[in-house]
């Protein structure tokens, strides 16, 4: 298993900020926006005029997410939007958006695109995320809580917890935000397995939380939830369920993760 990484917990930045007289590098968001819908619309299977215009707004919408998001993190040059592998996977965010049309897939999916997009020149980094940019559209909600609860239950060291008391609020948190509860386990990991989010392991969770919280074993798991326990110790998280689990825990919590603690170039 790889190491766990010790976090402090901290909200998400804002910025209410207005941008006067931006200058970029090579090629302008619109620039960006036209090529990106221009090349979907170029090579997504003809559709009857009303799914075709359900499609266009759904990528149309994506891409604007998705510069908007880069805008906000302060991107100027994009020019990384005419290489063929970035156009490959924005064409396949966009593709399964615009079959789905799932909001909550769209945020995870202009969340991976972007980290893929200001990472383009870390190979192993950008191969995870292309991977978890295509697996994204086929998980279910409730697999994507599943991956996102074993990151933080076994990837993750939150510094503020001391006490027993700190650690069950941790796990009424998860249960909370998260739909573990009243699903088919069985069913939900095989199929994680099969997509490759998960790989073969031993993630004893309740050995896991109290070794690093210095915490009796006995209580750990007396204060876990069903849904928590049912988690079993034979699979693991691999790097492509990290990076979704990562995300998705980022879109439906209060936590912010570095991608780069777990995923290394």
């Amino acid at each position: 298993m790889s190491d766990i990484i010790e976090v402090t917990q901290k909200s998400a930045p804002a910025s209410n900020s207005t941008q006067i007289g931006v200058q970029y590098v090579g090629m302008t968001p619109e620039q960006a926006a036209k090529q990106t819908i221009d090349l979907f619309m170029d090579n997504f299977p003809k559709l009857q005029a009303l799914a075709k215009d359900t499609a266009e707004q759904r990528a149309t919408e994506l891409c604007n997410e998705i510069l908007k998001k880069l805008e906000n993190k302060q991107v100027r040059d994009f020019t990384s939007f005419t290489q063929p592998d970035v156009q490959f996977i924005l064409y396949e965010a966009q593709k399964n958006y615009a079959r789905f049309g799932e909001k909550e897939v769209m945020k995870i999916l202009t969340e991976l695109v972007v980290n893929r997009i200001q990472n383009d020149d870390k190979g192993h980094f950008k191969r995870i995320m292309d991977n978890a940019v295509i697996i994204a559209c086929e998980l279910s909600s409730t697999q994507l809580d599943c991956l996102s609860a074993l990151f933080i239950l076994t990837r993750v060291c939150f510094s503020d917890i001391t006490t027993i008391e700190d650690l069950k609020g941790l796990f009424d948190y998860i249960s909370s935000i998260f739909n573990l509860e009243n699903i088919n386990y069985g069913q939900e990991i095989s199929y994680l397995n099969f997509k490759g989010c998960l790989q073969l392991e031993l993630p004893d969770i309740p050995e896991i939380q109290s070794k690093q919280y210095n915490l009796v074993h006995s209580e750990v798991e007396k204060n876990m939830s069903q849904g928590i326990k049912q988690f079993g110790t034979d699979y693991g998280i691999s790097e492509v369920g990290i990076i979704l689990g990562l995300i998705n825990a980022e879109y439906k919590s209060r936590y912010r993760f570095d991608p780069h603690n777990w995923i290394h170039n």
